[in-house]
């Protein structure tokens, strides 16, 4: 395989100001702090559709005007993923939030498009073994025993199911380009 797997991360509603690589006094993201130089960014939006529909079109709020709900991207829109399948590589998305789904258009440029809130499609992909896992250990990765979905991020699971479909990928021929969303912060 000439060209890498890549996988694009996006964690929901991480704060600059509560980041202690950008210098807030508690040791909050210390693998963010470990993972490069300090890079400057803004936001697109005060919200998650606005701002990712600008991160996958590459074109700034003005331009795409989804800035409510219901707003739907429309097909003719260029995508991030439709430039990495037009480049050979297998799209996938792995999302946890409302907004990045079918019904906002983020599905476009995606062959294998999934979204846990909106088909509730986690446990099936991730399997039983990763699921046993996650609940032998749902002390430490959610909220204890409670019946409180917001208290259960998916966060573990979901980077538990991308490794594994990443680990199956070493044998392809063709990279995969991997976008995960993720909104455990959003719910602490």
């Amino acid at each position: 395989m000439s060209n890498p797997n890549i996988v694009w991360w996006s964690i929901d509603s991480v704060r600059r100001d509560r980041c202690s690589q950008y210098g807030y006094s508690r040791s909050t993201t210390p693998n963010l702090s470990t993972a490069g130089e300090k890079q400057l960014g803004r936001s697109h939006g005060t919200w998650t559709l606005p701002s990712t529909i600008s991160m996958h079109t590459l074109r700034d709020v003005k331009e795409h005007g989804m800035t409510e709900q219901g707003d739907h991207l429309t097909s003719d829109s260029e995508t991030v993923a439709q430039r990495f399948q037009n480049a050979g590589y297998r799209t996938v998305c792995l999302a946890a939030n409302p907004w990045v789904s079918r019904g906002s258009g983020l599905d476009i440029g995606f062959e294998e498009f999934y979204n846990i809130d909106e088909d509730r499609s986690l446990l099936r992909e991730v399997g039983w073994k990763h699921a046993f896992k996650f609940a032998t250990r749902v002390r430490s990765l959610g909220g204890g025993f409670t019946r409180d979905e917001v208290k259960h991020p998916t966060d573990w699971l979901m980077i538990s199911l991308a490794k594994r479909w990443l680990d199956m990928d070493t044998s392809s021929d063709s990279p995969t380009f991997m976008y995960l969303h993720t909104k455990g912060v959003h719910k602490v």
